[in-house]
């Protein structure tokens, strides 16, 4: 589990989350000084993978999502990848 820093990361949310609604998590991120993403890119520090899952997982945008970073990581861009649990630990919420 990587070490989360918020202030000056970058984060891209995906899938349903147990400690709150997408808005509110990111909310959080922002007044921690870290910004949020919709989409994966280069520019991404950390991608947060909801606790909620779904057996569709692989068509939704959550799958894309981690395909995505699976591939960046693989080209070499060191992107964290973070369960929900970790990251609502890390911060304290």
């Amino acid at each position: 589990v990587p070490e989360i820093i918020l202030q000056g990361r970058r984060f891209c949310l995906t899938g349903k989350f147990v400690a709150g609604k997408r808005d509110e998590i990111e909310g959080l991120i922002q007044q921690r000084g870290g910004e949020v993403a919709g989409n994966v890119s280069k520019k991404l520090h950390y991608l947060v993978i909801g606790a909620h899952g779904s057996r569709d997982w692989l068509m939704s945008n959550h799958g894309t999502k981690i395909i995505g970073v699976a591939e960046l990581k693989g080209q070499g861009h060191p992107i964290g990848v973070v369960a929900e649990r970790h990251f609502v630990r890390q911060l304290g919420i």
